[in-house]
């Protein structure tokens, strides 16, 4: 029963010990700054939708997006490459936060713009978002 009681005395003791530690390190004064998060994604397409990366400032990005038919139509269709459908399109950082962009699809021979506002930013630190 001793042994117990001596090892539970050492473990209270250890530990106070290291909360010590902790409270000279706020003695430094480091005030937290806000960091934000960079590069969740590398592009600001994933697949068919948008991410949430915008183009730096005057940045211009040239996108081919495309959709293959269904394999299993044989040689015949070239296994989905005949009914393939393409879009190309153009995205333009006019700032940080802003985003434009317009494009041509292939299929209904359609064109489309795009306008993405970056309105939160993922932060860890003072400001946590």
């Amino acid at each position: 029963m001793r042994k117990i009681g001596y090892v539970f005395i050492l473990t209270v003791l250890l530990s106070a010990q290291l909360f010590a530690q902790d409270s000279l390190m706020n003695l430094f004064g480091d005030t937290p700054s806000t960091v934000y998060t960079e590069a969740t994604f590398k592009i600001t397409r994933i697949v068919l939708g948008q991410s949430t990366v915008n183009p730096g400032k005057g940045n211009l990005i040239f996108v081919i997006q495309h959709h293959f038919g269904y394999v299993n139509q044989g040689a015949y269709q070239l296994f989905g490459l005949d009914q393939a459908t393409i879009r190309l399109g153009f995205e333009y950082g006019l700032t940080n936060w802003l985003m434009v962009g317009v494009g041509r699809s292939a299929y209904g021979k359609t064109y489309d713009g795009n306008i993405k506002v970056k309105i939160l930013r993922q932060s860890t630190g003072a400001r946590v978002m």
